[in-house]
């Protein structure tokens, strides 16, 4: 009896003073014990204050739970409540959805022999504030995502090895690849071989000084093209391990706007030194040009007054015509140089051995005082490219360059004519091989751009050439010199023109 006495007065100070809140329902689920924990998060301060209540008429208590209680098990489930059950709880006002969640335990209670259970024993515990804080952890993490998510700029989380280990979804819409093509992949290897070097010495400069850091690096698209980004990062701790993280910018459109301004300064500065160059050329050349042409005209005067020296006189006509010429020529090199700097030409199928010929024939014309064999060697006569009537210009400076400067008696200036194919296109090459003074190794490579510069020690107008390889270039083609006897420069030299075939 007394055992029996000190077992109940235990066990009810273990009711009365559990932290979790006890109550005690009979068979039907009527409430007939309740201990302080309960009242409290009840709200309730005397349990004389408790009303009746049963636990079964609760909507907040699952149907099924007395059919789970009946089989003898112990269920578990949460109560939500707009109110307080008993009375309204001081929980109430600090729920902002104005519920209040309760964690609920079950425990059907069984007297010896019995096969229904007798009583029930409920443990609750008030999980309001768990909910609150659990309700705000989600909602800043959707927060978190939806920022990120929408965000135009990728977050991105490596390891020192370069495994990607986390990367918000604009990486894959920067990038084109799916996670699982990154994720737990070796990302350094889409980095551009140029900026490799660079972006792991900064990573670990990361590593070692815990800063930010800002540099530029280009990643290789899924579709083989390379973005530019621009990345902002610093060494975190995470899990024992040190991890890099990021937040990448696509930075294409700026790339793309320093490119066109540097372009535009280019082409503007490239504008003011040609504006330059042909105004210096012009004043130059064309001075030397009225110069000849007065100076000529002086002694035909004084010719007049000499009887015995009127044939003199013929040839200062003739000087004066050639100069007349030049100076038509220099003008129209100039105006052509200019306008296709300017614009892009209309071309057509032109048949490369007519214009051949009629250069040959302006070329013989212009110096009947020189011994000219001009000749065309070729397996065929198809021959067509997509050019213009500048192409006719092109034969004209080379052939009259080989035979200005050519000492000797006789002028031989060999044009072979073939078909060639490079870099798996079709080509006609087009070889000017002449017996003049030739071409130093040291001017082969300037001597197609004099180039704006002020060098007038060279001879010549100096634009002639600018202006055939202007004119190449149009055609997608190009030129160069080779000498005609490999190694002996003095032997002559050997023009080499490719313009791709039209069939």
């Amino acid at each position: 009896m007394k055992a029996t006495k000190e077992s109940e007065e235990k066990f009810r100070r273990i009711f009365d003073d559990s932290p979790i809140g006890i109550e005690l329902y009979d068979r039907k689920g009527n409430l007939l014990e309740i201990n302080k924990a309960s009242l409290k998060i009840f709200g309730i301060s005397d349990i004389k204050n408790v009303p009746n209540y049963n636990f079964f008429e609760d909507p907040n208590t699952p149907e099924n739970i007395k059919e789970d209680l009946e089989f003898g098990k112990i269920s578990r489930f949460e109560k939500i409540y707009d109110f307080a059950p008993i009375k309204k709880s001081n929980l109430y006002e600090t729920s902002k959805s104005g519920k209040i969640f309760h964690d609920v335990l079950v425990s059907p209670l069984f007297l010896k022999g019995d096969k229904e259970f007798s009583h029930l024993l409920v443990q609750v515990q008030d999980i309001t504030l768990k909910k609150l804080a659990e309700q705000k952890i989600k909602e800043s993490e959707e927060n978190y995502r939806n920022l990120i998510n929408n965000l135009s700029d990728a977050i991105v989380k490596i390891d020192l090895n370069g495994t990607l280990t986390y990367a918000s979804p604009e990486m894959y819409n920067m990038f084109g690849f799916k996670e699982t093509e990154l994720i737990g992949f070796n990302n350094l290897t889409l980095i551009h071989p140029d900026d490799l070097p660079n972006l792991i010495k900064i990573m670990k400069e990361a590593v070692k000084s815990n800063k930010k850091l800002y540099f530029e690096f280009r990643v290789k698209h899924k579709n083989g093209h390379y973005v530019p980004v621009a990345a902002r990062g610093s060494a975190i701790k995470e899990e024992g391990k040190i991890r890099l993280i990021g937040v990448l910018t696509d930075i294409t459109e700026s790339k793309n706007a320093e490119q066109k301004l540097r372009e535009s300064e280019i082409k503007h500065r490239l504008a003011y030194n040609r504006a330059d160059f042909y105004k210096d050329l012009f004043a130059h050349d064309m001075n030397n040009i009225l110069h000849n042409i007065l100076s000529s005209i002086d002694l035909y005067s004084l010719c007049q007054k000499y009887p015995e020296k009127l044939d003199k006189g013929e040839e200062l006509l003739d000087l004066i015509k050639t100069q007349a010429k030049r100076g038509a020529k220099l003008i129209s090199n100039i105006q052509k140089l200019s306008l296709l700097e300017q614009t892009e030409l209309q071309t057509e199928k032109v048949d490369i051995c007519d214009h051949l010929k009629n250069a040959i024939k302006f070329v013989k014309e212009s110096f009947q005082d020189r011994n000219l064999n001009i000749l065309i060697e070729a397996k065929n006569e198809n021959f067509h490219v997509r050019a213009n009537e500048l192409l006719l210009d092109v034969f004209e400076n080379i052939l009259i360059n080989s035979v200005k400067y050519n000492n000797n008696n006789s002028v031989l200036i060999n044009n072979i004519i073939s078909k060639e194919i490079k870099d798996e296109k079709k080509y006609i090459k087009l070889q000017f091989l002449d017996n003049g003074i030739g071409i130093p190794d040291s001017r082969k490579e300037t001597i197609f751009d004099r180039s704006y510069k002020k060098d007038r020690t060279l001879k010549g107008m100096g634009i002639g050439l600018s202006l055939v390889r202007s004119i190449i270039y149009s055609y997608n083609g190009h030129i160069t010199i080779e000498d005609k006897e490999q190694g002996d420069y003095s032997k002559g030299s050997n023009f080499i023109i490719y313009i791709p075939e039209m069939e």
